[in-house]
């Protein structure tokens, strides 16, 4: 009886050692960055230059986003004189250059003369498209101008966003 008593209790302990458990420990680590916002600031308007109206149908005038575009016009002739056309010149602050994309609102915009007579300005096309690190981005544009177009001094805004 002693033998078997011994069985069984080598037997328990062999059986509950099959079922022992084990366990680790590991500490993990948490990391974040914070990086400030986005900025950006006009310092040249996006300025199209001096133009006759056109006579024989509409003409436009498109300005390419480079630091000295010069005007490609289409159905209408340029005049000397006023400002020098230009592409807009924005400073754009981005945090350790963080890729950000630009964009434009409204994707046309309506600009008047002191008259109320509009004109439009579209198809707006950036220095960079994006994965920007510029530190100065340019805007070009095209500006249509209608047959007969009404003289005068055209003025409108639009909104540039540039998204990290």
């Amino acid at each position: 009886m002693k033998k078997l008593l011994l069985l069984l209790v080598v037997f328990v302990f062999a059986v509950s050692g099959a079922f022992a458990e084990s366990t680790a420990t590991a500490t993990g680590h948490v990391d974040a960055e914070i990086i400030a916002p986005i900025s950006v600031s006009e310092t040249t308007h996006l300025n199209f230059g001096r133009w006759a109206s056109p006579t024989s149908g509409p003409g436009t005038v498109v300005i390419s986003p480079a630091a000295a575009p010069s005007p490609a016009p289409s159905g209408v002739t340029s005049v000397a004189g006023g400002t020098a056309a230009s592409a807009g010149i924005f400073a754009v602050t981005n945090d350790g250059g963080v890729p950000y994309a630009p964009s434009v609102t409204p994707a046309t915009v309506t600009i008047t003369n002191p008259n109320s007579d509009t004109m439009s300005v579209g198809t707006f096309t950036y220095s960079c498209n994006s994965n920007c690190t510029n530190a100065t981005l340019y805007v070009g544009a095209t500006l249509s101008i209608a047959q007969n177009q009404a003289a005068g001094a055209y003025t409108g805004e639009y909104t540039l966003t540039l998204t990290y």
